[in-house]
């Protein structure tokens, strides 16, 4: 059982957001491997949970590399950030969306854009879903997405 503070969580994920952000390509391999061990900690989950929007903007970073190992590397690491919020949410990826949409707007993530995009509209609630009556309701459309390109 991991005993320590959620303030001491916030300064570690800071760092390692540093690293995944570095100009070093083998800084950033390694940082990303090494978080790689953090996402796939059952334990960790509620914790990586309450800091998805600072977690998704250095993820998001990892997507615009020239480094084709980086940038595949960031993709997995993206997954299975997706399968922690997924677990901890209970089926429910809600919780992503408002970190990918904020990456969205950020000038440096222009080259990620299409790649977010991408997955808000295959992965998060495009589309349509049940309302409380049985009925279907449109959640987000397409313009919704294309405005922010």
């Amino acid at each position: 059982m991991i005993k320590n503070s959620p303030a001491s969580f916030i300064n570690l994920v800071d760092a390692y957001c540093k690293l995944l952000a570095d100009n070093n390509t083998k800084v950033q391999i390694r940082a990303q491997q090494s978080f790689e061990a953090i996402l796939t900690m059952p334990e960790m989950g509620s914790l990586l949970n309450s800091n998805l929007t600072m977690i998704a903007q250095a993820l998001s970073q990892n997507l615009t590399s020239t480094n084709p190992n980086v940038k595949q590397q960031g993709d997995r690491l993206f997954d299975l950030l997706e399968e922690v919020v997924i677990t901890e949410s209970r089926g429910n990826t809600n919780a992503l969306l408002q970190p990918i949409v904020g990456c969205l707007s950020q000038p440096q993530n222009k080259v990620a854009k299409s790649y977010l995009v991408d997955r808000l509209s295959s992965k998060f609630y495009l589309g349509s879903d049940l309302n409380s009556s049985g009925r279907r309701y449109e959640i987000f459309s397409r313009p919704f997405f294309l405005s922010v390109l």
